[in-house]
């Protein structure tokens, strides 16, 4: 049995730490450009990024959430609760406010990449990542409440067809 199975089984003493990187041009936490990266967990954790993408160091903080059901109409929603307490995440949220509604670059789309790591070994994520654009933001001094969506398939191309919900029912997330 590999250590991925044991810690999915409950037999093992590792436990998973989900990790939260939100992608977006305004984000500066002063560990990359661009990212807010925050770690469900009480300690930092330096993460290796998949396929070659290096290492990114997630913030500990107080986030909750619940893994996504991939519904069949595709409009599974990840919903993060995430705390405030050393007001970090008020302000990188406010400054995407200014960046999307008052600044002149227009509306640019936040992703989330939801990762989890296994306490043991953050070298690498032990599942394949999800990926998610933000919908909407609730923020208060306290606490920030992120929902995220699949971006759904159909109606972009690749490489020539339009792809339609009627005609690939299989296909309902990108």
């Amino acid at each position: 049995m590999t250590v991925l199975e044991e810690v999915f089984a409950g037999n093992s003493l590792d436990s998973f730490v989900i990790t939260y990187d939100f992608e977006h041009p305004a984000f500066d936490d002063g560990s990359e450009a661009g990212h807010l990266s925050l770690a469900q967990s009480n300690v930092d954790i330096l993460g290796g990024i998949e396929n070659g993408g290096g290492n990114r160091t997630f913030r500990a903080s107080g986030a909750q959430s619940l893994e996504p059901v991939r519904d069949s109409n595709g409009s599974g929603s990840l919903q993060i609760s995430i705390s405030n307490i050393n007001n970090i995440v008020y302000d990188q949220f406010n400054k995407l406010r200014y960046y999307n509604n008052e600044s002149s670059n227009g509306q640019v789309e936040t992703k989330v990449t939801l990762r989890y790591y296994l306490a043991s070994n953050a070298s690498t994520p032990a599942k394949p990542p999800l990926l998610m654009y933000v919908n909407n933001i609730s923020l208060t001094r306290s606490t920030a409440l992120v929902t995220a969506t699949y971006r759904p398939l159909y109606d972009t191309y690749f490489p020539r067809l339009k792809y339609y919900p009627q005609n690939y029912n299989g296909l309902k997330y990108l």
